[in-house]
């Protein structure tokens, strides 16, 4: 068996062809293939969960190899509605980790699935985007509790496709705008070039309501987005099951207001790139900020203040964990903390390369 493997960095000229996945060889008939190996970099949910069934449309036998803190994050509800479509699905374990054997077609004796989605709203729409071709077909989703904006957003790209549109217009990413927002709410003024709209379909565009309603003032202006605070931010009570990715920055905001805040529906987060809730409350001891998680009610109190612990805090050395929006949160309670030292830097690159440049 011919084993197929990247070409070196060296090889001139290195883009003379189709740009391919690590530079891999270009392969024009997959019928000269006996399986395939993917192997997916990083343990993005995104990438991971979408490509599985995008796999399945086809017949040949492919092999998906998680990797990072992807090999524990959840898939199993994915891999159970695969199997319902007939799909040869199987799970073996390798060294350091698991393989995901995945060979189709599709059969659609069954017109009707479902998929639970109580730890990611990702399984139904990676499924629903991979079938975005055929009709008459019914899933049914059970325990769709978080996130239901980005299944909507799904749905919304498929109506277009179907269609027939082709181009397609990239908004901000709502998610990352949320760091430079944060620290500007704190330090009192903001603006963010190349902020022209809110995006409907973008559950984290509601961070501009929550700012609002803990008394920023925003306006859009020619060529972005202002944020400006006269007045001391007031207390947030917020339910979080639809934009689970802002509460580490929502936690970091709540330190510095005066007051009560709590954040509800956050359980959702334990199945995160790290178990985000147990790394806010690293944060929160680190930096010495009051606070109770009740894990029946899922709530999370913060007793913030500036006084509360940020600004009197000493240089520190912070470990987060292999998680982008963990770093970044981190980079936050820092530069309010007039500096320290932050391990794991190297994975914003996940989301938002240009992070520490963009925050100065």
């Amino acid at each position: 068996m011919t084993q197929i493997k990247p070409t070196a960095g060296q090889t001139t000229p290195r883009f003379a062809d189709i740009a391919t996945f690590f530079r891999l060889p270009v392969i024009k008939d997959l019928n000269k293939l006996d399986y395939c190996v993917c192997g997916i970099p990083w343990d993005g949910g995104t990438t991971n969960r979408f490509i599985l069934p995008f796999l399945a449309r086809g017949k040949k036998k492919y092999i998906l190899r998680p990797q990072g803190k992807m090999k524990t994050r959840p898939m199993k509800e994915l891999i159970s509605s695969l199997i319902q479509l007939g799909v040869d699905v199987n799970e073996k374990e390798v060294s350091g980790g698991y393989d995901i054997e995945v060979q189709g077609p599709f059969n659609f004796d069954e017109r009707r699935i479902s998929i639970d989605c109580a730890r990611s709203t990702q399984f139904a729409s990676a499924l629903v985007m991979s079938l975005w071709d055929f009709d008459e077909f019914e899933i049914e989703l059970l325990n769709l509790k978080t996130s239901k904006s980005y299944y909507e957003m799904s749905l919304s790209l498929i109506k277009e496709l179907r269609l027939g549109k082709i181009s397609f217009r990239v908004p901000v990413d709502f998610s990352s705008l949320s760091y430079p927002l944060a620290l500007g709410a704190v330090t009192g003024e903001i603006f963010v070039e190349n902020c022209s709209c809110l995006d409907a379909f973008q559950a984290d565009a509601c961070f501009l309501d929550i700012l609002k309603k803990m008394g920023a003032n925003l306006y859009w202006e020619e060529g972005g987005l202002k944020l400006k605070v006269s007045e001391n931010l007031k207390p947030l009570n917020w339910d979080c099951s639809d934009c689970p990715d802002l509460v580490p920055t929502l936690a970091f905001l709540c330190s510095y207001v005066d007051g009560v805040s709590c954040l509800t529906n956050i359980k959702v987060l334990r199945h995160k790139e790290s178990d985000r809730i147990f790394e806010i409350e690293r944060l929160f001891k680190a930096f010495g900020i009051s606070y109770s998680y009740n894990s029946e009610l899922d709530r999370l109190e913060v007793y913030g203040g500036k006084l509360s612990g940020l600004s009197l805090k000493k240089y520190l050395r912070h470990d987060p964990p292999e998680d982008h929006r963990m770093v970044m949160v981190s980079y936050l309670f820092m530069k309010m903390n007039n500096g320290g030292e932050i391990t794991n830097a190297s994975h914003i690159k996940k989301s938002f390369p240009k992070f520490f440049d963009a925050m100065g």
